[in-house]
């Protein structure tokens, strides 16, 4: 028997206001990319990339 896995990817997208609010985090409030993405429960590509 012969069995096939399908990996899923979930894609997320994140509205304007969630984008806005990630970027001022960052360069309004002094934070890095490591700990908004984790306050934000996001990964750093996410932030990066988006």
């Amino acid at each position: 028997m012969l069995k096939r896995f399908i990996h899923l990817r979930l894609i997320i997208a994140y509205d304007e206001e969630f984008k806005s609010s990630a970027v001022k985090m960052i360069t309004e409030k002094g934070g890095n990319i490591s700990e908004v993405s984790r306050s934000l429960d996001v990964s750093e590509p996410a932030l990066r990339d988006g």
